[in-house]
C-alpha cells in the first residue's frame, strides 16, 4: 500500500482559517474587480447616456450567459492543478493549464460567433420591441469581440488560483478596471453604450496579455512545466472535460435563467429592465464576496483530497461556509441601512431611483443563502461531487425562479419587485438543499468510520 502524499508545503501546518482568508482575499477583490467593470459601465451609461441604459442591459445578458457558461467549462483547470498540489505533482497542474487554453480558445471563438450573429434575433424572438432589440444587439455584437479575450484570460486566473498565487491576477483586474474607466469618460459622451462596449472589449484586451506575462514568468512556467509537451493524457482530458461540463451546465442554468428575467423585465418597460438590472448587478457583486471563500474553499477541499487528508477537507470546507454565512450577513445589513443613498448615487432617473430601495432591500434578505449555495457547490465540485449542484440549480432558479418571476413580475403586476421575490425564493431554496448534501456527505462518510474504530478497539 501506498502512504499518502504529503501536503504542499506552503500550507502543510498553516491553519486552516488563515488558509482561507490568504486566498478568499485576493480572489475576492479579483471577482470584485470583473463585477465592477460592469457596475461602472452601468453607472456612467445611467448618467452619461441614460437614454441607452435599458439597452445596454439588454445587450450584456447574453454575452453575460455565455462568458459565464463558459467559466463553468475551465473549472476543471483549477481544480486539477489543487489536486496536483495535493499529490506532490506540480507538473499535472501545469498540463491542466496546457489543456484549458485549448479549451478555452475553442470555446471563447464559438461562443464570439454565435453571439454575433443571434443576439437581434433572439432579442425579437423574445418579445423585445423592435428599436430595444435592435440597440440591445448593437452592444451585444461589440462584447462577441471580448468573449474568447476574457475565457483565456480565465483559464490563467483559475490556475494561477489553482496554485495558491492569486495576487496578480487580482491586480491585474484592477488595473484593467481603471483603463476602462478612463475609456468609459472618454468614449460614451461621444458614441453613447457602443463607448461602454468598445471600452469592455480594450480592458479585457489588457488583462488577457497581463496574465499571460504573469503566468510565464520562469519562477512559474518552469516549476510546472507550462512550457513543456505533455502527450496523451486521455484521462486527464476526459476528468478535466467532465468536471468543466458540470459546471458549465449548472453556470448556464443559472445565468439564463437570470438574463431570462431580464427579458421579463423588458416586456414590462424600460424602467422595470433598468431598476432589475441595477439590482441584478447588486446582487452579483456581493455574490463575488461569497466566490470569494468558495474559490478559496474548493482549492483547498481539492487540495486535501490530492493529499488524502480528510479531517482538513472537511475544514475547509465548513471554513469557508462560516465565513461565508458571517459576511454575507454583515453586507445584507449595510445594504438595509444604507440603500435610499445607494439608488440616489446610481441613477438620476427619480423613476429608477424610486423603485430601487424597496428591491435592495429584499436583495438584502437572501444574501446569506445565495452565498450558501455558492459555496456549497464549489466544495461539492472539489470533491468529485460535480452533477447534484448542477441538478440542483436546474431546480432552483429553471423549475422555481423563471415561472415564478413570469407570475409574480408580469402576470400578477409586481414589476420588478416581483422578479427579486423570485429570486429570493429560488436562492433560499438552492442554499438549503446544497448545505444539505454537504451535511449528508460527511455524515455518511463518518458512520462507516465510527463503526471502524469501535470494531477496532472491540
Amino acid at each position: 500500500m501506498h502512504a499518502p502524499p504529503a501536503p504542499h508545503p506552503s500550507n502543510a501546518h498553516r491553519p486552516i482559517a488563515w488558509a482561507i482568508l490568504g486566498l478568499a482575499g485576493p480572489v475576492m477583490l479579483a471577482r470584485l474587480g470583473v463585477m465592477a467593470m460592469g457596475v461602472a459601465d452601468t453607472i456612467v451609461v445611467g448618467r452619461l447616456a441614460p437614454q441607452d441604459l435599458a439597452a445596454f442591459a439588454l445587450g450584456w445578458a447574453p454575452g453575460g450567459v455565455i462568458v459565464f457558461s463558459g467559466i463553468g467549462l475551465l473549472v476543471g483547470a483549477q481544480i486539477l492543478s489543487a489536486r496536483a498540489i495535493g499529490e506532490g505533482a506540480p507538473e499535472r497542474a501545469g498540463a491542466a493549464w496546457r489543456r484549458g487554453l485549448v479549451i478555452a480558445s475553442c470555446l471563447g471563438l464559438v461562443a464570439s460567433l454565435f453571439l454575433y450573429f443571434t443576439a437581434e434575433p433572439m432579442f425579437l424572438l423574445a418579445g423585445i420591441s423592435p428599436d430595444l432589440a435592435a440597440r440591445g444587439a448593437e452592444i451585444a455584437e461589440i462584447l462577441a469581440i471580448s468573449l474568447p479575450l476574457f475565457q483565456l484570460f480565465a483559464v490563467c486566473d483559475y490556475f494561477l488560483e489553482g496554485i495558491q498565487k492569486p495576487t496578480g491576477p487580482s491586480i491585474i483586474v484592477w488595473a484593467a478596471n481603471a483603463l476602462n474607466l478612463g475609456l468609459l469618460f472618454l468614449l460614451v459622451p461621444e458614441l453613447g453604450a457602443l463607448g461602454a462596449a468598445w471600452a469592455t472589449v480594450i480592458a479585457r484586451a489588457g488583462m488577457l496579455l497581463a496574465i499571460i506575462a504573469l503566468t510565464l514568468r520562469p519562477s512559474i512556467a518552469r516549476p510546472f512545466a507550462l512550457l513543456r509537451r505533455h502527450p496523451g493524457q486521455w484521462n486527464a482530458w476526459r476528468e478535466q472535460l467532465s468536471l468543466g461540463a458540470a459546471a458549465m451546465a449548472s453556470f448556464f442554468v443559472e445565468s439564463s435563467a437570470f438574463s431570462g428575467l431580464t427579458i421579463i423585465a423588458g416586456r414590462i418597460s424600460e424602467a422595470a429592465t433598468a431598476a432589475y438590472q441595477i439590482t441584478l448587478n447588486l446582487l452579483a457583486v456581493v455574490f463575488m464576496v461569497a466566490l470569494g471563500f468558495a474559490t478559496a474553499g474548493a482549492v483547498l477541499v481539492a487540495e486535501a483530497v490530492g493529499a488524502q487528508n480528510d479531517p482538513r477537507r472537511r475544514a475547509a470546507q465548513w471554513t469557508a461556509i462560516g465565513f461565508t454565512i458571517g459576511v454575507m450577513a454583515a453586507l445584507g445589513l449595510a445594504i438595509i441601512a444604507f440603500g435610499d443613498n445607494l439608488a440616489g448615487a446610481i441613477t438620476v432617473d427619480p423613476t429608477i431611483a424610486a423603485i430601487l430601495p424597496g428591491l435592495f432591500l429584499i436583495s438584502s434578505a437572501v444574501f446569506v443563502f445565495d452565498g450558501v449555495q455558492g459555496v456549497a457547490a464549489q466544495v461539492l465540485r472539489a470533491q468529485g461531487d460535480v452533477w447534484f449542484p448542477t441538478a440542483s440549480h436546474l431546480v432552483s432558479y429553471t423549475i422555481i425562479m423563471l415561472p415564478l418571476g413570469f407570475l409574480l413580475g408580469e402576470s400578477a403586476a409586481r414589476g420588478p419587485r416581483g422578479l427579486i421575490e423570485a429570486i429570493a425564493i429560488a436562492s433560499i431554496f438552492s442554499g438549503t438543499v446544497l448545505l444539505l448534501r454537504l451535511a449528508l456527505r460527511d455524515f455518511g462518510r463518518a458512520a462507516p468510520a465510527a463503526k471502524a474504530s469501535l470494531a477496532s478497539h472491540s
